[in-house]
């Protein structure tokens, strides 16, 4: 087993928790940039849960890191199969997907008898939508389910594990022509079923296997894993971030946060930084980040429509206790989740071997 990358989870787990975050701030705690003005550390703090976009393209570079160079490494190993990468990305997804969207589906019909029904009522909610959702086609067919509005980046992430493959086994594959040629088609015809915004926001996470081309290239990695270049890329990330807060009509902030993150990369995945603290956090909140990021917003949602937690509250010794008793309920319940599922993804992915795949 290949030795974890404590850098690269810990970055995974703060983006993770940087969307919760930022939607439980939408929720409870109003902006009011006059208050804010004299309080420079609550203006931090609203900067910090502000970062929930930034976030998921953070999420977007890593998996193109890891999924990408994963499809890099096998291909020149000879070692690729299509059979066991659609049972390891399926069995990924799904393992949480399908708990995800049946908890969503508890907490909405909840909400619709309990709570707000006007809230709920404009949800999609038919079943028709809940197996879109199963199979990635929110947001190219229909919008995602009820009221998980996360969901949308999971099509994106499922379509790139699909046309990443294609793209690059047409090019470097080691098998025939003929079956390059078919990759080749296979990958056209996807660009022309998909929606533009989605094969464009590609790009973030093509970055990602950049990131790891450089990391598994020692001429390339000489410079771009130095203390130096990693300085130069803090600043240039710190950066991309403020400057995503705006919308520059030349500039995708998007394509600047995922580069910067990129740049990052090589120095965090070849240094390792040991402390018992930092390892500990660094592997529970990345262990459940795809488990978070799946199932905060319909709690939250329940939350607030269906218990009636007050909304928009300005920020205040008591507002602010009751934001850390909420995200701290969250993160149990999202705990308890990945205990129930996503830990035994494994041993989902080796029952599913022995019984799919041949020879096994």
């Amino acid at each position: 087993m290949e030795k974890r990358q404590i850098n690269l989870d810990f970055l995974r787990g703060m983006a993770a928790l940087a969307v919760v975050v930022g939607h439980l701030r939408t929720f409870l705690l109003v902006v009011d940039k006059a208050f804010l003005i004299n309080h420079p550390i609550l203006s931090f703090f609203y900067f910090i849960c502000g970062l929930q976009g930034q976030a998921v393209t953070l999420f977007f570079v890593l998996s193109g890191y890891f999924i990408g160079g994963a499809i890099i490494k096998d291909n020149a190993r000879a070692r690729w199969s299509w059979s066991r990468y659609s049972i390891q990305r399926l069995t990924r997804l799904w393992t949480v997907l399908l708990p995800a969207l049946i908890l969503t589906f508890v907490l909405d019909s909840l909400g619709k008898t309990m709570g707000d029904y006007r809230y709920f009522n404009g949800s999609q909610d038919n079943w028709i939508c809940f197996f879109k959702n199963l199979f990635f086609l929110q947001t190219i067919s229909g919008g995602v389910y009820g009221t998980n509005g996360p969901l949308w980046s999971l099509a994106n992430e499922f379509w790139y594990y699909l046309l990443f493959p294609l793209f690059y086994l047409a090019l470097f594959g080691k098998k025939s022509l003929n079956y390059k040629a078919l990759c080749a088609l296979l990958f056209t015809v996807s660009l022309f079923f998909l929606p533009a915004n989605l094969t464009l926001g590609g790009g973030v996470w093509l970055m990602g296997v950049a990131a790891f081309i450089c990391v598994s290239t020692p001429g390339i990695l000489r410079w771009t894993g130095n203390p130096f270049f990693f300085m130069a890329a803090c600043l240039f990330f710190v950066w991309s971030l403020y400057f995503s807060y705006g919308q520059d009509p030349i500039v995708n902030p998007n394509y600047l946060v995922g580069f910067s993150t990129a740049c990052l990369l090589p120095f965090l995945a070849t240094h390792r930084w040991d402390g018992v603290g930092y390892t500990k956090i660094s592997r529970v909140l990345s262990d459940i980040s795809y488990t978070l990021y799946l199932v905060h917003f319909p709690l939250l949602v329940f939350f607030f429509y269906t218990l009636k937690i007050p909304t928009a509250q300005m920020p205040s010794w008591n507002s602010c206790a009751l934001f850390a008793l909420i995200l701290l309920c969250v993160l149990i319940y999202a705990w308890c989740v990945w205990y129930l599922f996503e830990r035994h993804t494994h041993d989902v992915r080796k029952f599913c071997e022995r019984r799919l795949t041949p020879g096994k």
